[in-house]
């Protein structure tokens, strides 16, 4: 019988042979997203299920999006602009997505939110806002909120969370 002798660049070259690339160590989110808050559960490696806490550490995170001078708000940021700028500020977007024009969803939230200016885009056929010279659809504006919950998401679970469709 011989024996094997490795140098150093044969037993680096053996590691990686046998290394196997693996996902186990990753984290998944799960998001709750309500018309009003949103929840985010995390698994990850030695935690068998955990609720993640936003900056302010709260479980429930507020589903709202503000803007002001170009920059965007959100959360408990976005919850206290809404009160001094209503027309930049936009929540409870769930019940505008996949709706038709002159639906009673619109008649609720223009009477709702009486300072936020929408229209419905007939190309698309949904609903965009205006802001300055920028017009965002509904589902730019959740996409941007859910952005924001991966971030906050991340920096909870201190690694990187892959979005998969």
């Amino acid at each position: 019988m011989k024996s094997l002798i490795l140098g150093p660049f044969g037993i680096i070259v053996a590691l990686c042979c046998f290394y196997q690339p693996t996902d186990a160590a990753l984290a998944a989110m799960s998001i709750d997203l309500g018309s009003q808050f949103i929840k985010i559960g995390l698994v990850k490696p030695g935690v068998p299920m955990d609720i993640v806490l936003n900056k302010e550490s709260r479980r429930k995170t507020p589903n709202v999006i503000s803007f002001k001078n170009d920059e965007r708000f959100f959360a408990e940021a976005a919850a206290a602009m809404s009160s001094s700028h209503p027309q930049s500020s936009y929540n409870f977007l769930l019940s505008l997505i996949a709706r038709k024009e002159g639906d009673d969803a619109f008649t609720t939230f223009k009477k709702t939110f009486p300072f936020t200016a929408f229209e419905f885009d007939e190309v698309r056929k949904t609903v965009i806002f205006p802001y300055k010279e920028e017009k965002y659809n509904v589902e730019t504006l959740l996409a941007m909120i859910l952005w924001n919950a991966k971030k906050v998401t991340e920096a909870y679970a201190d690694q990187t969370v892959k979005v998969s469709v």
